[in-house]
């Protein structure tokens, strides 16, 4: 008999780990939290019980020993705990890739809708109604509508919208007879959903009870199912890391920050859209912030209402997190939980610990209320509930300003990473955005009494119970992209939206990602169409709970083949929320389009979109997530990718080391490569001859077809004389880039005696500036000089090519073994008399720059 026991036989498991030991021995002395306690994952030990049965689940070698776990588990845990744990070990297992679960909110209702609804769907009694429905008069409709218009409760807002009365009158708490879409067009299965009664019930956001603030405008949005749902299962894969490698932890707390700002963003952006401010201020500092969630748990205990008085002390947690953060930036350090002292010029620290922030802070913020195992049922506490609240967002933002700030300076952006040469957005034709309110149907079968689903003893789902609501969503629209390219090749293609506001548009962190795509290009022309049910990262409706066991039902009875294509990604975000709500008038918008070379060998394959995080997350290149809007940005740096902004910053770049002194440039370390041809020509070569005699054998040199071959150096100099030179037999990608360094940065700094406080100086190639060496050097090099792109005439490093390519040609060069010998005996005779005065010449290049406007020099 299924849920009769607990499988504790070691063998039945991949793993009998201290967790599932522990939870065995904590149930069997009764300490597991009770059936009817509110459960937090927030909350160290309901986690650390969770972790138990999870284990006991996730570890099970085969089916029949998992689902006899799920059974008992069912019948003797704590349902939070339950549902916690299941939906973790289900998303988490290879085997059970592309299983379809209910929705969250379709399990645990109370922790989305009202308590209005909850009370109406827990004692509604099928029979009293279907009596009802049989004998109910016709009324006229029409007439009550227009009489109800003129009447209706401040919060009964569907009302202004000019929804049919019919379908909201929550004053008499009618249920009406209604059906639902189905998910697959088949004869069949709308044959089967015949004989199910669909009851629909009239549900309402806080609008009243959020009364006296301004956000009461916007409970349409932090109230929203699928809002609230998306942040429920993304936080589901950052819970328990089961299975991911330590690189793929540090690109999830990567990913979970990027989406913690994109509905930061979202959600300012929404304000901006009904007239509030954009600015998440201190909500108790503001106006006075009383908030009344009207929700109840699953054993009907209230949620906790979200005051100012009451929260006191939360909102000291989140100042003293805050001056927490502060301290560390200006620290560069900040103590952990095992480790003492981790420094943040690593950008995974600098991940873990605003994550680690994050979870710590929530976790004890209601702990003085009382033992965790009595606490009350909070918004903050359960990752369903938590967008309900602007206190939420206050947080949010909190944490999130702390990691720009640190990101920015530890990797910032340069310019030469927005530019694509020979690709130009000429044009992106929008169409019109338009919002609307459509009437949804919320699946809370689940709540009804077990009664309704026993037909003479025998189980039976005849009956689905809906919560019919209103809820934003948008017309399709498409993006029709003009772009022109010089060859063929793929590209990324970005789109963000924002609003026109200065005040708002100057900060990227407002900035929200609509779509990410890759396309392939042609030479000239191209006219690319994208449309908004396309847009990457994104999902349409799910298939309803009952639908879900109907489909299960007449598979099963080998009537109906049951639809692989209904499955839809429970990480993904839910489309119709990607547009803010206009007016009537319209709002104004800007997008933002970005272009970026695609690569395959930068393409990352992961299962984050069905909240599986253990093969890595889907990424089309090796860019940070939310590129470039992730990090603090200069408007003007993004959008004017010519050659003006190259200019200009020579040009910055002159005037302020224009005056360094000369004990500055003597610290300098600077580094360069070079190829440099077999045969053939590094330059011109030149001969003494008599007039007339250019064609004697002794006037002519061989030459082969594309130089016969090539060596590449890499090589570094300073004011002391030359450091290291380096042959790289491999072509250089960041990689192999880094590992010279490794090998020969340092090296060469203490060969020229200024290993203790130098400066590195070298050009913008791409594998110089990768985050891979960009994170080495930080820890490695006191200093970096950041140097303008294109500018060869000031990196003295190029005038010792130009005498080594020189010099070599003295000597009988036939093969590469001779080339390189011959670079190495002349490499060696650079004085450093000459590199002193080569370094010594940096203030008149410096000089020379100002005086040419920023063009090339004669160096």
């Amino acid at each position: 008999m299924f849920g009769k026991s607990l499988v504790l036989d070691k063998s039945a498991y991949t793993d009998y780990n201290n967790e599932m030991k522990t939870f065995y021995k904590e149930y069997c002395s009764k300490k597991l939290l009770s059936r009817d306690s509110f459960f937090s994952p927030l909350l160290t030990e309901h986690f650390e019980q969770a972790l138990g049965i999870f284990y006991f689940l996730y570890n099970a070698r085969d089916w029949d020993i998992m689902q006899t776990n799920i059974c008992w588990a069912r019948i003797n845990l704590n349902p939070g705990m339950f549902v916690y744990a299941i939906t973790q070990a289900l998303q988490k297992r290879g085997d059970f890739y592309g299983l379809i679960l209910p929705k969250i909110y379709e399990i645990m209702p109370q922790h989305f809708l009202n308590q209005e609804t909850i009370y109406r769907a827990e004692k509604f009694d099928y029979a009293s109604w279907s009596t009802a429905e049989m004998y109910k008069t016709k009324r006229d409709m029409k007439e009550i509508r227009k009489t109800n218009l003129h009447n209706h409760m401040s919060w009964q807002w569907w009302l202004k919208s000019k929804i049919g009365y019919d379908f909201f009158d929550t004053s008499d708490n009618n249920a009406l007879s209604c059906k639902t879409k189905t998910a697959k067009n088949s004869a069949l299965f709308t044959q089967a959903m015949e004989d199910i009664d669909y009851i629909c019930l009239s549900t309402d956001y806080s609008r009243n009870n959020f009364f006296k603030q301004t956000e009461r405008k916007l409970t349409y949005l932090i109230e929203d199912v699928d809002w609230n749902g998306y942040w429920y299962y993304l936080n589901m894969g950052l819970s328990i890391k089961e299975a991911m490698t330590p690189q793929n932890v540090s690109n999830f707390n990567e990913y979970w920050l990027w989406n913690l700002q994109q509905l930061v963003a979202r959600y300012k952006l929404e304000k901006y859209a009904v007239g509030l401010t954009e600015v998440l201020n201190d909500p108790c500092s503001t106006h006075k912030m009383d908030y009344i969630p009207n929700m109840i748990s699953k054993y009907g205990e209230k949620f906790e209402p979200m005051s100012c008085k009451l929260n006191e002390k939360v909102m000291q947690f989140i100042r003293n997190m805050q001056a927490y953060i502060e301290r560390a930036i200006s620290k560069e350090s900040y103590d952990g939980r095992s480790v003492k002292t981790i420094d943040l010029h690593k950008k995974e620290n600098v991940l873990n610990m605003l994550q680690e922030f994050f979870n710590i802070n929530l976790k004890q913020m209601y702990d003085y209320w009382s033992s965790s195992f009595n606490i009350k049922p909070n918004l903050l506490l359960n990752y369903e509930t938590m967008l309900r609240t602007p206190l939420f967002y206050y947080f949010a933002e909190i944490l999130l300003s702390s990691y720009r700030s640190l990101i920015t300076h530890y990797q910032p952006y340069d310019s030469h990473l927005f530019q694509l040469p020979g690709v130009k957005i000429n044009n992106v034709n929008i169409s019109a955005l338009v919002t609307h309110f459509d009437l949804y149907n919320v699946d809370i079968s689940n709540l009804l009494n077990e009664k309704h689903f026993y037909i003479m003893n025998q189980f039976q789902w005849k009956k689905s119970l809906q919560a019919k609501q209103q809820r934003l969503n948008h017309k399709p629209f498409t993006l029709l992209f003009n772009v022109t390219s010089d060859k063929p090749q793929a590209i990324v293609l970005r789109t963000f939206l924002t609003s026109t506001s200065r005040s708002y548009r100057d900060h990227s962190e407002n900035i929200y990602q609509l779509d990410t795509f890759v396309t392939n290009v042609v030479v000239g022309v191209n006219i690319i169409q994208r449309k908004s049910i396309e847009f990457f990262g994104t999902t349409t409706d799910p298939t309803g709970y009952s639908e879900l066991y109907q489909y299960t039902l007449i598979a099963l009875d080998n009537k109906f083949v049951f639809p692989l294509n209904i499955t839809t990604p429970d990480c993904a975000f839910p489309n119709r929320l990607i547009l803010p709500q206009g007016s009537s008038d319209g709002v104004k918008m800007e997008m933002i389009f970005v272009a970026t070379l695609f690569s395959p060998n930068d393409f990352r394959f992961g299962n984050n979109m069905n909240c599986n995080f253990a093969d890595g997350i889907l990424s089309f290149d090796n860019l940070p997530f939310g590129f470039p809007f992730d990090r603090n940005l200069d408007e003007f740096e993004l959008l004017n990718r010519t050659n003006v902004l190259r200019k200009i910053k020579r040009l910055q770049f002159a005037r302020e080391h224009l005056n360094k002194s000369p004990a500055f440039w003597r610290n300098v370390l600077f580094a360069d490569e070079v190829k440099i041809n077999l045969f053939g020509s590094n330059g011109r070569s030149y001969v003494w001859r008599e007039v007339n005699s250019e064609l004697k054998p002794q006037n002519l040199r061989a030459t082969v077809k594309h130089g016969g071959g090539n060596v590449m150096v890499w090589a570094c100099m300073s004011s002391n004389g030359v450091g290291n030179l380096v042959f790289i037999e491999e072509s250089m990608n960041k990689n192999i880039y880094l590992k010279l360094l490794q090998e020969s940065l340092i090296q060469s700094a203490m060969k020229l005696q200024i290993a203790d406080d130098f400066r590195f100086y070298q050009d913008n190639d791409p594998k110089h500036k990768s985050a891979l060496v960009q994170t080495w050097l930080i820890w490695q090099c006191p200093h970096i000089v950041q140097t303008p792109a294109q500018s060869p005439d000031l990196n003295v490093t190029e005038n010792l090519w130009s005498v080594l390519k020189t010099n070599i040609r003295k000597h009988d060069i036939r093969n590469k073994f001779d080339l390189r010998n011959a670079l190495q005996q002349e490499w060696s005779k650079i004085s450093p008399d000459y590199t002193k005065k080569l370094v010594d010449s940096m203030p008149k290049r410096l000089h020379a720059v100002i005086t040419n406007k920023r063009y090339p020099t004669k160096y």
